[in-house]
C-alpha cells in the first residue's frame, strides 16, 4: 500500500494546498519515523512540538483503518488527558458522537473525525468546522483566534 493519500485520490499535500491562506499558517508536515503514520500529518505548532497542551492535525493514519482513514483531529498528549477544559470537549464529543481515541503506542488522546468524503470542498469544510467548534468549546473563541494566542 502507499503511503498517505496517493491511492485514494485525496492526498494531505492537495488538502493542504486547498486550505485558506489563514489557516495553512497554522499547520506545516509533521513527518515521523517510518511505520508511524501512513505518509505525514498536518499538525499545528504545539501538536509538531509534543507540547502539553496538544494541538490539531490532518492525514492518514495507519493506526485506523490500515492507513485508509483521512481525518483531523484535537490531540493531546496525555492519557488521561491532562489539559484544561478536558471535560467539555469529552462533552461535546460524545454529544457529536465523536469518537475519542487512545494511541497504543504513546499514550495520547485525540478527538477524532474521519474525513473521507469524494469532494475537496466537503473535506476543507469538515476540518474548518471541527476546528472552529471544538476551539470555541475550549477557549471560547474560533480557531484562528485561539491559534493566535498560541492555544495550539
Amino acid at each position: 500500500m502507499e503511503h498517505g493519500g496517493e491511492n485514494l485520490g485525496l492526498h494531505e499535500d492537495d488538502i493542504y494546498d486547498n486550505l485558506p491562506a489563514e489557516y495553512q499558517e497554522y499547520f506545516e508536515p509533521e513527518n515521523t519515523m517510518a511505520g508511524n503514520r501512513a505518509g505525514h500529518e498536518f499538525a499545528t505548532p504545539l501538536q509538531r512540538s509534543n507540547n502539553s497542551k496538544g494541538g490539531f492535525g490532518f492525514g492518514y493514519h495507519n493506526e485506523i483503518e490500515n492507513g485508509t482513514l483521512l481525518f483531523v483531529e484535537r490531540w493531546i498528549p496525555s492519557n488521561p488527558p491532562d489539559i484544561d477544559g478536558w471535560d467539555k470537549l469529552k462533552q461535546l464529543a460524545e454529544k457529536k458522537d465523536w469518537p475519542i481515541i487512545v494511541s497504543a503506542r504513546r499514550g495520547a488522546t485525540s478527538i477524532l473525525i474521519g474525513l473521507n468524503h469524494d469532494k475537496m470542498k466537503k473535506v476543507i469544510d469538515s476540518i474548518i468546522a471541527f476546528l472552529d467548534t471544538i476551539s470555541k468549546e475550549e477557549h471560547n473563541l474560533p480557531f484562528l483566534e485561539a491559534a493566535q494566542e498560541i492555544y495550539y
